[in-house]
């Protein structure tokens, strides 16, 4: 039995041929047998009538097919239609994932294979990166082609992808933790490997900021590198001022901890350890109401503007 099984599903898997009917999905319908013959034109068009074979091999109904549909044919090939992809569809696709980028894409070569109606589809996650001393060299782009809903079929080309673009780069190496000078940056512009991430393209973006890790001479520079640079330093001599509704304290303390701008940091003051947010440089501002709840719990009371003053 099993034998027989094997030799009908043989029987019914053909080498494609020019006489076959070529369809568009996964399935046979209606719709294609009535391409075959006028015999077909009363079935309905939506009707399934069986599974359609995968991309590159053809297939006849079987007897029971057949039998199922109420046909008496018995010599109708089935096929999916399969085309090359051309390098116009293929750039095409690539250029939905630079969206907004003015890229030179030069397709060296690509997958020679007839495949099924579908989307091809590229993302920035296939396209590696050129090695830094062959900035030109040709990468494999990898991507898939969706077809059938769910489906997806390999592809590939061997590409060159420019980027005309304007970049600042780093004129020497930047220390970690260190404040980036204008010196130490210039803006460049010309031709390059598009980047994942966007670079800067203003020399404010980066003069002033703190470097989040060291950055050698010659990196491209990216948003992602640089931090806030610090308002405050472990050690400073900073401004303290203590709000209070309407009522502000200012006196001298010292930073305990570093912090930019809208950072809470720890400062020292007779004695006193508070915490304070960075307003500017060399400036905290601590809310009074806090440090009053708190005084008062101890002391069993309310506070006025002695224990405000107390916070010094």
């Amino acid at each position: 039995m099993m034998m027989r099984t094997v030799l009908t599903l043989a029987a019914s898997a053909l080498v494609v041929s020019a006489a076959c009917i070529q369809v568009t999905a996964d399935r046979i319908t209606g719709r294609d047998l009535k391409a075959a013959s006028a015999e077909f034109d009363s079935i309905p068009d939506d009707r399934f009538i069986a599974f359609a074979p995968v991309p590159g091999v053809s297939r006849a109904l079987t007897s029971h097919e057949r039998s199922a549909a109420g046909l008496t044919a018995t010599n109708v090939c089935f096929e999916r239609k399969t085309a090359f992809l051309s390098p116009a569809q293929i750039e095409a696709a690539m250029r939905i994932a630079l969206p907004g980028k003015n890229v030179d894409i030069e397709i060296v070569d690509y997958l020679q294979k007839e495949l099924p109606p579908g989307a091809a589809e590229f993302t920035l996650a296939g396209l590696p990166r050129p090695q830094s001393n062959q900035p030109d060299a040709p990468v494999i782009w990898r991507g898939v082609l969706r077809y059938d809903g769910r489906r997806t079929a390999p592809i590939w080309a061997t590409v060159r992808v420019r980027e005309q673009a304007t970049w600042a780069e780093a004129v020497e190496s930047i220390p970690q933790n260190s404040v980036v000078s204008e010196n130490q940056v210039r803006l460049q512009s010309g031709s390059r490997f598009p980047l994942a991430t966007s670079g800067v393209e203003r020399l404010e973006d980066v003069v002033g900021f703190r470097a989040k890790r060291t950055v050698r001479a010659g990196a491209v520079l990216t948003r992602e590198m640089f931090g806030a640079p610090r308002a405050v330093s472990r050690g400073d001599t900073v401004i303290v001022e203590v709000v209070s509704g309407a009522v502000r304290l200012s006196f001298e303390g010292r930073a305990e901890t570093d912090g930019s701008v809208d950072d809470m940091v720890l400062v020292s003051a007779d004695h006193r350890r508070l915490k304070a947010r960075v307003q500017e440089k060399g400036k905290v501002i601590i809310d009074a109401k806090p440090i009053v709840r708190s005084v008062a719990g101890a002391r069993g009371g309310s506070l006025g503007g002695p224990e405000v003053e107390a916070a010094r």
